[in-house]
């Protein structure tokens, strides 16, 4: 199996039941398993093994070594854990990681509830069962026009719809949610981005990233939503055909809609950098009241609409006859909307992840580069380093080829103290 993330080869095997991988042309081993259990959450009460220097020995380190023949040479770092309990070991110091305990959540004891009679003595009354909501506690009358009611045969029943009234309640909800999209469009571009570019005190304010490209969006939209307008308003109720207009139409939105996508988690953190100016918050909240929603709520549509876009086209092919003229150019149009959302989706979870690599990047002392083309941020947690006088929580960031060992200071930033490639690591089982 590649690792197409890093520029090692990423080979799986299974060697005593474990999932082993050799990196690096096999002189380097990584437990798959090891790495993704690698949540690193031990508290400073947890069991640790004490930090080892070089040089030093005593019974225990002695005993220690006969349990686990840890891996530790030159550059090369070892993550080792005994009784499934990973360790990592950088030459001169151990770090311990205790399993995390599964507890079941409580489970909610059924109780009745329990009646004791007024005025008796303890001990002497007899509990009674409530029976709430009981038709038996009911007058006779009460409990006659409880059945009658019941059993009426009168009551208006729902009408079923046919299919072709399905196929058209479906046709009207995709004109009349295509109508409101491309208002909210319109509102967002009228309402915030031009009078926003147009006030000269907001020109040190990145407010172009944070509307990307919704006037391209809004473009192509409009032209969709008038001919999506003219075809139903024009066609017998029975032959309406919008799958050509999907075809043609939809592929001028995948260019569009994945750079938006791709540049969505920026403009949100550029909406974030202006927020922190009393002055836009107080413009853009005087804005509210015309707009009816705001600016975050209104950035966030293009992401969901190719969504929508995939569910309408899906019930509207489950309406249409496959004898229908527009059954063959929904298909098509549901085939390539898919592989749009597919990669739109793709670019949403590519600009969170840069997103985050750039907050822990911002978040060290100094000068720190994380950001890369091929980096995938895996996840990030504490863990406690016991010295000769006292035990030290340490933080660290697992990437998708690095280990990032920090620790954060007064100042509420973090400094780095190691970094390991993932493929100077090797994780090991050991059963006793």
């Amino acid at each position: 199996m590649k690792n197409s993330n890093s520029n090692s080869n990423f080979n799986l095997n299974n060697q005593n039941g474990n999932n082993v991988a050799n990196v690096g042309g096999g002189n380097t081993t990584i437990n798959v398993d090891e790495i993704k259990r690698l949540t690193l959450r031990a508290t400073p009460n947890s069991p640790i093994v004490n930090a080892r220097n070089s040089g030093s020995s005593n019974a225990n380190d002695g005993k220690e070594r006969k349990q686990s023949s840890s891996v530790s040479s030159g550059n090369k770092t070892t993550i080792q854990h005994q009784q499934s309990s990973p360790a990592l070991i950088t030459g001169n110091h151990t770090f311990v990681i205790p399993p995390l305990r599964k507890t079941s959540p409580p489970v909610a004891s059924k109780a009745s509830t329990i009646t004791i009679p007024i005025g008796e003595k303890e001990g002497t009354g007899v509990p009674k069962l409530n029976k709430p909501n009981s038709s038996e506690t009911k007058p006779p009358e009460a409990r006659q026009t409880l059945q009658k009611t019941q059993t009426s045969p009168n009551l208006p029943t729902e009408k079923k719809l046919t299919e072709l009234e399905y196929r058209q309640k479906i046709i009207q909800e995709i004109l009349d949610t295509e109508n409101a999209y491309v208002k909210h469009l319109n509102v967002l571009i009228e309402k915030y981005m031009k009078p926003l570019k147009e006030e000269g005190k907001f020109a040190k304010e990145p407010i172009s990233d944070v509307f990307a490209n919704v006037e391209d969006i809004y473009n192509i939209n409009s032209i969709f939503l008038s001919r999506l307008k003219e075809r139903i308003e024009s066609s017998d109720a029975k032959e309406v055909i919008l799958g050509d207009i999907f075809l043609q139409e939809g592929a001028h939105f995948k260019p569009h809609y994945i750079k938006y996508t791709e540049l969505y988690q920026n403009a949100q953190h550029s909406l974030s950098t202006c927020e922190k100016s009393a002055s836009f918050q107080t413009w853009t909240g005087q804005a509210l009241e015309g707009a009816g929603e705001t600016i975050r709520s209104l950035q966030i549509k293009p992401v969901q609409r190719i969504t929508r876009y995939v569910l309408l086209l899906t019930d509207l092919i489950k309406r249409t006859p496959e004898s229908h003229p527009d059954y063959s150019n929904l298909k098509s149009s549901l085939e390539k909307m898919t592989s749009t959302a597919q990669v739109v989706n793709e670019a949403i979870k590519a600009g969170e992840n840069r997103q985050k690599i750039l907050d822990i990047q911002s978040s060290f002392l100094g000068k720190m580069q994380l950001l890369e083309p091929h980096r995938l941020f895996i996840r990030e947690g504490a863990l406690s380093k016991v010295c000769r006088k006292s035990t030290k929580s340490r933080w660290f960031f697992l990437f998708n080829d690095l280990l990032i060992h920090a620790s954060l200071t007064s100042i509420n930033k973090y400094t780095s103290h190691q970094i390991w490639k993932l493929s100077d690591i090797r994780t090991e089982d050991f059963i006793h």
